[in-house]
């Protein structure tokens, strides 16, 4: 029996959903499934001819998640293998209908890393489930997401259906669908999706906060696919690894994990600021340190000089900054007021049946 590995790494359960109907799908053609959960460190296997990989994953800033790239990176050879990918989008109910989800650039870049090891892309496709991003917005809760888990089920399907056709003996091997781009929105997503693996993603992880209901019970140390977060004196902390897939504040079941309102301001407005100030304050430097230099000449010299003050800055944001918040958070008299979020309010989502840390639902 043909060998067919289904590889998905997902935050709150949408990824692992739409693969479902994948999986019957490529099972009838004859296919043996096997399921791995990119989160457990496995490695990606070796695949050849006549196997298949189906890989699947969240779009976290129109960007496969970092640690998608990394592990396909890093995967042997896949000459002469199948492959197919499927992207996990956020949806949102607006004004009585689906708005569903953009993955950005996010499959063509995993198809083109499937592709640079050799593996024959038979189709890409995106899959809309109710957003899940709570640590900034509010889930869509009861009959609305209802409907987006439904209208997401319906894409998955299509894709099923389309990787079907592409290895069933009536295509002979042929192609199913595929997300297109144009040029602009293609350069556009990966230039945004590189900032976001980059940058984006470790700022976000600092936004992260446990308030005073936690129970220190761990769950979202055990459950966090990157191996992100480490339990600290009763209380979680993230690290660098995060990918912000927002599976520890859904998960949470005391609802414990909120965006920090104190960081928003202590973070990330010093942060704006610092932007818009670094190259005022580079040419300033240079017209001080070098005032023979003619002002024409201060322009590429200010630019760089801006970006080493503004990277300076960042580097003292996310290290000793970042520890005295650390330590601040954790004192009784101040916990309270650090910890405040807007996210304390809104709802949590998961996927129905998803049980984190489970290889497949149940």
């Amino acid at each position: 029996m043909k060998r067919a590995v289904f590889a998905y790494y997902t935050g709150t359960g949408n990824t692992l959903r739409a693969l479902g109907p994948a999986s019957e799908a490529v099972s009838r053609e004859g296919y043996a499934i096997e399921w791995l959960d990119l989160g457990s460190g496995a490695p990606l296997p070796a695949l050849g001819a006549g196997e298949l990989l189906v890989l699947g994953f969240p779009s976290l800033g129109f960007s496969p998640p970092s640690l998608v790239v990394e592990r396909l990176k890093s995967a042997g050879r896949l000459d002469g293998a199948d492959a197919a990918v499927l992207v996990a989008c956020g949806a949102t109910w607006v004004k009585g209908k689906v708005s569903p989800g953009w993955s950005g650039a996010a499959p063509i870049v995993a198809a083109s890393l499937l592709r640079r090891k050799g593996a024959r892309v038979l189709a890409t496709a995106e899959a809309s489930y109710p957003e899940n991003w709570t640590q900034v917005s509010n889930p869509a809760g009861g009959e609305e997401a209802a409907r987006l888990i439904g209208s997401g089920d319906a894409e998955a399907r299509a894709f099923g259906a389309s990787l079907a056709a592409a290895l069933g003996p009536a295509q002979g091997g042929g192609q199913g669908s595929f997300v297109r781009r144009n040029a602009l929105t293609l350069s556009l997503g990966r230039f945004v999706g590189w900032i976001y693996r980059r940058l984006a993603r470790k700022a976000l992880a600092r936004f992260f906060v446990a308030d005073t209901s936690c129970t220190s019970c761990g769950l979202c140390e055990r459950t966090c696919p990157a191996r992100a977060i480490r339990m600290r004196n009763g209380l979680p902390a993230w690290n660098l690894a995060c990918t912000s897939c927002n599976r520890c504040i859904n998960v949470c079941p005391a609802r414990s994990i909120q965006a920090s309102r104190a960081r928003l301001v202590l973070v990330l407005l010093p942060n704006l600021a610092a932007m818009f100030a670094a190259l005022p304050a580079a040419r300033a430097v240079l017209r001080a340190s070098l005032p023979a230099l003619p002002a024409g000449a201060f322009g590429p010299a200010a630019f760089g000089l801006g970006l080493v003050l503004f990277a300076a800055f960042t580097l003292l944001q996310v290290g000793p900054f970042d520890a005295l918040l650390r330590w601040l958070e954790r004192r009784p008299a101040l916990r309270r007021a650090f910890s405040k979020g807007a996210s304390s309010g809104f709802r949590r989502y998961l996927a129905p049946d998803f049980k984190p840390g489970a290889s497949r639902f149940r």
